[in-house]
């Protein structure tokens, strides 16, 4: 999948304004939920980034996009200390989520250190990609139309489902934290 691709199915995901504001949720709400899933391209790709995730934190507005604890707003993006090792793409909570140069998987690091790696989140961009388009999918309902009539919610199926579109059990860890997976359900 590419980046054109992920903006648009990320954005399929979302009722219709319309829908959502016969939810009995303010105007202001519904277009701030619609604003986190929009994310439209504002520079062509003019210099040939391959990896998608690449293309899309470069040459999308990704500035309200956030999925479970996944934010990709950059404007906190100087308390990150570069090194040759990784790009900086996000942050999960406090801690930073960058693409490993060397290997291209997704890794989270820690905030708090100089370059601890908490865990590993995607085999590559791609995949990550394809994991929080999951991720959103499965917790769209985090987003209800119909406040009465949530549906029973296996956040543990919704971790497994989400680490294999990531690339397999290694990535697992990751997504039952942001999901709220209990281990023990």
């Amino acid at each position: 999948m590419n980046a054109d691709e992920f903006s648009d199915k990320l954005l399929q995901l979302m009722p219709d304004l319309s829908e959502m504001l016969e939810s009995r949720h303010t105007p202001k709400h519904c277009e701030r939920i619609r604003a986190s899933f929009a994310v439209p391209r504002v520079k062509d790709n003019s210099v040939g980034i391959q990896d998608p995730l690449l293309d899309l934190v470069t040459n999308f507005d990704v500035s309200k996009l956030e999925i479970g604890p996944v934010r990709f707003d950059l404007t906190y993006a100087s308390d990150y200390r570069p090194s040759n090792r990784s790009i900086m793409f996000a942050k999960d909570d406090a801690d930073y989520l960058v693409i490993d140069n060397h290997t291209r998987e997704i890794a989270l690091l820690d905030s708090q250190s100089d370059g601890f790696v908490i865990g590993y989140c995607a085999k590559d961009g791609a995949h990550f990609l394809d994991a929080l388009l999951e991720m959103a999918r499965r917790t769209r309902v985090h987003y209800p139309i119909d406040l009465h009539n949530l549906p029973v919610i296996d956040h543990c199926e919704n971790a497994r489902a989400c680490a294999s579109k990531a690339g397999g059990d290694k990535y697992l860890w990751f997504y039952q934290t942001a999901l709220g997976c209990d281990k023990n359900e």
